[in-house]
């Protein structure tokens, strides 16, 4: 019952608005392999919906990092109106290894390229007659030491660089030092 009164009658509706699904999807760039769990929630209808594409090790995100849907009506997401997808594609990092001087020694690997969760073997030198194995530098004068972005076998010399510590769009050049051996004339 309503009583409408002379001096106006006032009605008040209140409603909830229905909640609908949503989907977030990560995926290896140009295909639908998921590289990290989809999530799945519920939102209500004309809600906007803003998700920040997560980091996901080895790949870079090549997609807007940020998005925003509007949710829509979209029963038990049999429609697949709300969607929201980040696309990401495998970092690649180029570690190179350099013999100074050249005619000093060689080594066991000169150049890496590796992509994505994929790790780096590292390069091992081995020194030519009348010549010694000195140390991996950052430098080509071999004055910073290279320890300091990868680890060092002291048994074989192997330097293998630490994938976190590396550009992904600058070229990492590491450098073998070799001396020469002195010895006594007399």
């Amino acid at each position: 019952d309503i009583t409408v009164t002379q001096s106006g009658t006032e009605l008040y509706f209140f409603y909830a608005r229905n909640d609908y699904p949503y989907k977030v999807h990560y995926y290896e760039y140009n295909t639908t392999n998921s590289l990290s769990e989809t999530k799945e929630g519920k939102a209500p209808y004309d809600w906007d919906l803003t998700e920040t594409a997560p980091s996901i090790d080895g790949y870079t995100c090549v997609s807007e990092s940020t998005q925003t849907i509007t949710i829509r009506e979209d029963k038990n997401g049999a429609d697949g109106l709300n969607v929201i997808v980040f696309y990401y594609a495998p970092l690649q990092y180029v570690a190179e290894y350099v013999a100074v001087p050249d005619d000093g020694g060689w080594l066991s690997n000169t150049i890496e390229v590796i992509s994505g969760t994929q790790e780096l073997v590292g390069s091992v030198p081995t020194a030519n007659q009348y010549y010694e194995f000195a140390g991996w530098y950052l430098d080509e004068a071999c004055t910073q030491s290279a320890t300091s972005v990868g680890t060092f076998e002291t048994e074989t010399n192997r330097f293998t660089p630490d994938k976190s510590k590396l550009s992904e769009t600058e070229r990492n050049i590491f450098y073998a030092k070799f001396i020469k051996k002195v010895g006594n004339l007399t």
